[in-house]
């Protein structure tokens, strides 16, 4: 079970911060997979949306580097370890990051499914009209709650610390180092 921090905790370091941010979100995006809409289906687009948030996030940290790198943490053995294809890896990036996070669509050669714990998250498949990517909420969801044990399990502190995102949220409230 993962810790969530009382309401109104103040956090004077990312690392606790991210203590209580992940889990938080995971609940969200649990809930929006158990949830049912009237027409039997989940919330499917805000939890993709999530689950994608947080690989972005471990690989903020652990990959590092320009934006476009940190969903490669996906095919990382330690986290997700989904082995996905570097032209999967750059579509997902593409649809996540630009269509949901900032148009709240993926393309139309995307599908979401509830899904299964026993199914792949992420597969593309051949179709006579194209390549279709599915997106699986439940396999995903099993993959990124593994993926966040792990990181929280980390030295959070070293990996904020050598982090970009430390350096640059430093700068922006004037401080040094």
């Amino acid at each position: 079970m993962l810790h969530i921090a009382p309401e109104g905790q103040e956090h004077k370091a990312l690392a606790s911060m991210l203590q209580e941010s992940m889990p938080e979100i995971l609940v969200v995006a649990r809930s929006a997979i158990t949830s049912r809409k009237a027409n039997g289906g989940c919330y499917g687009y805000p939890a993709l949306l999530l689950l994608l948030a947080i690989a972005d996030t471990i690989g903020t940290y652990v990959v590092g580097g320009n934006v476009e790198k940190h969903l490669s943490i996906l095919n990382h053995p330690r986290y997700f370890d989904l082995r996905l294809s570097d032209a999967d890896l750059k579509a997902i990036g593409q649809e996540y990051r630009g269509l949901l996070t900032h148009n709240s669509v993926l393309g139309l050669n995307h599908a979401i499914e509830i899904g299964l714990g026993s199914q792949e998250p992420i597969e593309t498949l051949a179709t006579p009209e194209g390549a279709i990517r599915i997106i699986r909420l439940v396999p995903l969801l099993d993959k990124v709650e593994a993926a966040v044990a792990t990181f929280l399990g980390e030295d959070l502190e070293e990996l904020v610390l050598a982090s970009s995102v430390f350096r640059e949220i430093k700068a922006r409230q004037g401080h040094s180092g």
